[in-house]
């Protein structure tokens, strides 16, 4: 959700770049935030996408939910 003021950050400096993602969980992700995270790494001020694995060790969120 806060990648728009990261973004703004970004493009205000030209050393600065920034990623993308969404962390595993993250719960009510569904396939328009993969179609929205594509679409923000295009920008060329994304270097990196980032927090999009699965994460089972601290059990937050169902695995199910994390695979799916």
């Amino acid at each position: 959700d806060s990648f728009p003021q990261v973004l703004a950050i970004a493009e205000q400096y030209a050393d600065v770049s920034c990623s993308v993602g969404t962390h595993p969980l993250y719960e009510g992700i569904h396939a328009a935030d993969f179609a929205s995270v594509r679409a923000a790494a295009a920008h060329p001020k994304v270097v990196a996408i980032g927090e999009t694995g699965l994460d089972f060790h601290y059990g937050y969120s169902a695995e199910a939910d994390q695979v799916r």
